[in-house]
């Protein structure tokens, strides 16, 4: 039995359970959008000569081109950078990365730009909305009165029959 009384063998299992579970996010994002995009470019295929309508979304042609140029783009430009940062920093690129640096290029060019793009747009429509109308203050409530049937409105402050006097006590009194 060991005699170290620290926590760190405790922390060190804490980290590495939270960095297991962040990579498991992480693969499984990577796997979601994968299909994702392969799901997309299959549609943007469809789209590419003519218009798609799939109930109240049409792919038009122009962004279906779009969409494989900018996965096109990423599945290149995403290992290049990798290769770039491998020469600079001077670490080994392992030969079994290359498949998932293309796919994932691909994907974040595609469905990531595609992502952006939609989050922008709502934006965009958020700002061209009509603004909203400054609240007004609340006038107080009337004052009316009964005369027979029909009530009447009474106009100016509430009148009593004493004018406001200011309260009177005497304080000596209530410390005997």
């Amino acid at each position: 039995m060991s005699s170290n009384n620290s926590n760190d063998g405790g922390m060190a299992f804490a980290i590495a359970l939270v960095g297991a579970g962040l990579a498991f996010i992480g693969i499984f994002l990577f796997a979601v959008l994968a299909f994702l995009a392969v799901i997309m470019t299959i549609l943007a295929l469809c789209a590419w000569m003519t218009p798609l309508k799939l109930g109240s979304i049409t792919i038009e042609p122009h962004e279906a081109r779009l969409f494989i140029y900018r996965g096109l783009a990423g599945a290149v430009l995403v290992p290049a950078f990798v290769v770039f940062s491998a020469i600079l920093i001077g670490f080994r690129i392992d030969p079994n990365w290359w498949f998932y640096m293309v796919v994932g290029g691909y994907v974040l060019g595609s469905v990531g730009i595609a992502i952006l793009e939609a989050s922008s747009e709502d934006e965009d429509k958020a700002a061209d909305a009509p603004p909203m109308p400054a609240p007004r203050a609340l006038e107080p409530p009337a004052r009316v009165r009964q005369e027979g049937r029909e009530p009447v409105r009474m106009k100016g402050p509430a009148r009593s029959a004493e004018p406001f006097r200011f309260a009177s006590w005497d304080d000596e009194e209530e410390f005997k």
